[in-house]
Order: structure tokens, then C-alpha cells, then sequence
């Protein structure tokens, strides 16, 4: 089921957004991400039930969303809001980077020293790069019952 826009066309700001509110739109867009990719383990009920908890923050946006979460390094103590979650339409638009500055500025205001978005996409990559971001690191996973090859 292809998910659809919000009912706020025409505003581009960005809120905090009520789950229980925007959920009749954010849950087929959450299962459009999880059907384009099989390796996420979430559920959208999943998110519903953090952002409901306040273990996680909803983000919205015209025709976007972004779910953010708090990570705590147990070494440093430093906090980074990682972009959980983002979906917008159309695919290409850039929602994200347009409102990066708000999500910039509630992460300060809630003592994140970082903010942290992860992707597959090498495209994506290069666009948060050209935007000053910075590659961390590189996951490679292999399941534990294949072969050591």
C-alpha cells in the first residue's frame, strides 16, 4: 500500500508531530520503507510504541517525516539524535536537508553533541557529505550460519 501525504500541503515547516495524530499516513510509509528494505527488523507498531514512550521524536514536515532517537556513548557520556527513520515525497526530494537546520537546532537544545543519519544508499551518502557530514564508519554483516567464506 503506497503511503500518502499528509494533510498539510503548502506549508513547508518543520513540527514535532503527535504519532497518534499523523498515523493514518506514517504507518504505510513505514511499510513501504521496511518493503524496500527486508533487513530492518522494526515493525511500524515498532515506532508508534517509541515515539509514544518518548524514546523517540517525530519529525514532520509537507510531505515528509523523520523519527529520531537519542543514542548515549558509554564511554564519553555524548549524546547524538540519530535519524532513525526518514521518509518524504517525491523519493527525491530533498525534505530532509531543508529542515536539517531545525532538527539541528533541537538537538542542541536537548545536549546532543552529534546528530547521525545512516543510509545504504552511496547517493545519499555523497549528498550528507557534500553538506559536511562526515563517514563514521562501515557495517558489514554476514549471518552466522553461512559459511566462513
Amino acid at each position: 500500500m503506497a503511503a500518502t501525504t499528509p494533510a498539510q500541503q503548502g506549508v513547508d515547516t518543520l513540527s514535532i508531530g503527535d504519532i497518534r495524530e499523523e498515523w493514518w499516513w506514517i504507518r504505510p510509509a513505514i511499510e513501504e520503507l521496511l518493503a524496500e528494505n527486508p533487513t530492518l527488523s522494526y515493525i511500524p507498531e515498532d515506532v508508534y510504541a517509541e515515539v509514544k514512550a518518548e524514546r523517540a521524536m517525530l519529525f514532520i514536515a509537507e510531505g515528509a517525516f523523520a523519527v529520531t532517537r537519542s543514542k548515549i556513548d558509554p564511554f564519553s557520556g555524548e549524546k547524538t539524535l540519530l535519524i532513525w527513520i526518514k521518509w518524504s515525497r517525491p523519493k527525491k526530494a530533498p525534505a530532509l536537508f531543508r529542515h536539517m537546520e531545525g532538527m539541528r537546532q533541537v538537538a542542541e537544545a536537548t545536549d546532543h553533541t552529534w546528530i547521525e543519519a545512516r543510509t545504504k544508499s552511496e547517493r545519499y551518502g555523497n549528498a550528507l557529505a557534500r553538506r559536511g557530514w562526515e563517514l563514521d564508519d562501515l557495517v558489514y554483516r554476514k549471518p552466522v550460519n553461512v559459511g566462513t567464506r
